[in-house]
């Protein structure tokens, strides 16, 4: 028997709204597993992401090159779509909070040549 995809919006279907980007990795374990059952190549497993991915969010990860690509590679195409999250880069950017707390506290301090 052929594995039973979840419909879109049903309870047990992965989904992804943009809302918290950190769930964005979950959502791929997600979408892996169901594609590991289901053995899919990688064009089906990233038309999967963007099944699932609410419209507007599927919209933007459509712009990536390697989405585009006749011959994608699944891993490639989900490290384009983390960089559209910079929050998910660690190390790479910080918040406006963050840098606003820098800013006061460099403002406290004296200056030195």
């Amino acid at each position: 028997m052929a594995y039973q995809l979840p419909s879109r919006g049903d309870k047990r279907a992965p989904t992804f709204d943009g809302s918290e980007p950190k769930e964005l990795p979950r959502f791929f374990e997600d979408i892996a597993e169901i594609a590991r059952q289901a053995a899919w190549n990688d064009r089906d497993h990233i038309r999967k992401f963007l099944y699932y991915a609410k419209t507007d969010i599927a919209e933007l990860w459509e712009t990536t090159d390697e989405t585009n690509d006749p011959n994608p590679d699944v891993e490639m195409v989900k490290r384009e779509i983390i960089a559209l999250y910079p929050s998910l880069t660690a190390g790479k950017c910080y918040s406006k909070g963050e840098l606003e707390h820098l800013v006061v506290e460099r403002a406290k301090k004296e200056i030195k040549n």
